[in-house]
């Protein structure tokens, strides 16, 4: 965490997150760069489904469907 970030009251930075900037009074971050956590719930959801829809988009470009 930077010297010059401030961060507001009851604020929760989860384990191994990278914070930038501000963070505004009882927000929780995760990741690196933090950003809010049900956000970032649903992007490591996400990251786990890519190879799958990268396989399904090249197939589907493949045979020239939509």
């Amino acid at each position: 965490m930077a010297g010059h970030c401030k961060i507001g009251d009851n604020v929760v930075v989860t384990a191994q997150s990278g914070t930038h900037g501000d963070i505004p009074a009882g927000a929780m971050v995760s990741g690196s760069p933090a950003f809010d956590h049900k956000q970032w719930l649903r992007s490591v959801t996400a990251f786990a489904k890519l190879p799958e829809l990268a396989r399904a988009i090249r197939g589907s470009i493949k045979t020239g469907k939509e």
